[in-house]
Parts: C-alpha cells; structure tokens; sequence
C-alpha cells in the first residue's frame, strides 16, 4: 500500500531480438476515508498495453496482442491492533482483455490480499515488517503467493527494503530527491474476447489466454515537485521473461521467451496529504 491519490505512467521496451516491442500507459487513483480506528481506500486503476510481435514466421495472428486493456476497483480496509500491528484486507475485480467483442465474465479476475503490519518508528529511523498472503495474477497467471517483506530507514540518508514481490536499496539525497536500486516481478493475464488459432505441428488449437512475466533489475530516480508532485523515472534490465498462449483450461499452447533486454517507465504520482502529515522529513514509506 502506499499514499499516492492518483498516477500516470508510460512504460516502453524496443524492439529486440525476439522481435517484441512492449508499450504500456497506467493510471489510476485511491481515495482514503476513515471510518472509526480504520482506513478505508477505494481505488481505481486502468491500464492499456500493446505487446507488437514483428515475425512473420508466427503460428498465429499477433494483432490479438496489441490491444490489451485492464480496468480494475479494489476496496481495502486497515485495521490497527495492539502493540503497533495493523491487519490490512483487499478485495478486487479486474476486467482484462482484448475486447474485440462484448465484456463476458471469462475477461473477469478476482483478487485479494490479507496482510499483518507491524510499524515501528523512532525519530527518523523506521521499520515495516508485512507478511500474510493473496491470490493474484503477479506472476503472470491467476495463483496463491505468499508476502513477505521488510522495509528499515536505517538512517537519513539510507533505506532499503527485502522481500517478495520487490527489493531495493535506496539513497535519499535530500529530503525530495533519492535514488533507488530494485530487483522485482511483474506479471499480465488477459482473455481474448475471441479466441485465437493456432497451427501446432499441423494441428489449429484455439488460445483464450495470454500470459506476459517478466524479472526485472533496474535503477529509479524521483524527484519532489513542488509540494504534492512526484516525477519518477526508471530503466530496468529484463533478466527473465516469457509469454504463453493458453486454452481455457490454462494448458500451454505456444510458448516464446522474451530476450534479455531494457524496459523504461517514466510518470507523476500525486498526493496532496504527504507534506502536511510529514512537513519536510525524507519519505520513510516501503513502496
């Protein structure tokens, strides 16, 4: 979880070896509200990715690929226990797809999350421990994954954090400007309204499914502007990846690894809270 009411970002990998270009434009917002000792948060998030296969060689129609949209609401609820523990709930409805036809509820994933939160802070230095569970398409395909991470602001200037799904290492040069280093995941699961032939070995089978993962390392800079804007931009390495064409019953039709190869993203996030709940102390949260 992390503070940001709303975000805009761009995300580009060139064309590689593996002949795929991948594009992708998120954006979204959460709006808080308490109620009682809990903080409730609505968000809604929308994604729009285009995955371009340039080989003429394929077994199938890559179109279908390049027109992938995402539209989900998750509702969360925090709740503070004793003795600086937090348990926080999520519930979500994504709708993924290419849509080349009406919505149907094979474009529909549920999702969810339970985690315990344990904050402790003195002066500047803080630390989160979070661990629990969900089921989510993280990985690239529907599944339970556990979460567990840790996040210390070991001092004013150095803050880190280890766990699954993400990790950095992070450097604060002054209280709105820092530098991170970051090892993470990230997945995509889509429906094809239509489903897809493919020729294998002579025979057509019919895809319904894309699934799209990715391991990455990179570097992240941010950048405080003025008192609610935050700019940031990224360049990481895909040491990992493959996408898979899938029946409906997630049985593995085509499969083609993605080359090693670098992704860029760039975006604003906006909060309007962060500076009147922090005056100007360096940004101490784990996301």
């Amino acid at each position: 979880m992390n503070e940001d009411l709303g975000f805009l970002t761009f995300s580009f990998s060139p064309l590689g070896s593996d002949n795929i270009e991948y594009r992708s434009t998120d954006m979204g917002g959460s709006i808080p509200m308490r109620i009682q000792k809990g903080v409730l948060i609505s968000s809604l998030n929308y994604s729009f990715t285009n995955i371009k296969v340039d080989n003429p060689n394929l077994e199938y129609s890559a179109s279908e690929l390049e027109h992938i949209h995402s539209l989900s609401y998750a509702l969360s609820y925090i709740h503070p226990l004793e003795n600086n523990w937090k348990l926080l709930g999520r519930g979500g409805l994504m709708a993924v797809s290419n849509f080349s036809s009406a919505l149907t509820a094979d474009d529909l994933f549920l999702n969810g999350t339970l985690l315990l939160i344990k904050r402790l802070q003195k002066e500047e230095k803080l630390s989160v421990l979070s661990f629990g569970g969900g089921y989510a398409t993280l990985a690239g395909k529907p599944m339970f994954f556990p979460y567990i991470n840790y996040f210390k602001q070991s001092s004013r200037h150095w803050s880190y954090n280890l766990g699954f799904p993400q990790a950095f290492l992070r450097y604060h040069f002054s209280p709105h400007t820092r530098l991170s280093l970051n090892a993470s995941i990230n997945g995509l699961y889509a429906n094809f309204s239509k489903p897809i032939v493919v020729d294998v070995v002579g025979l057509n089978e019919t895809a319904k499914k894309l699934s799209f993962r990715t391991g990455f390392l990179g570097i992240e800079y941010q950048n405080q502007l003025g008192k609610y804007w935050n700019l940031f931009l990224k360049a990481e390495y895909a040491f990992w990846g493959d996408y898979m064409l899938e029946d409906n019953f997630e049985n593995d039709i085509f499969k083609q690894d993605v080359s090693k190869g670098l992704y860029f993203t760039t975006g604003m996030k906006l909060n309007v809270l962060r500076n009147k709940t922090r005056g100007t102390k360096p940004r101490t949260e784990s996301n």
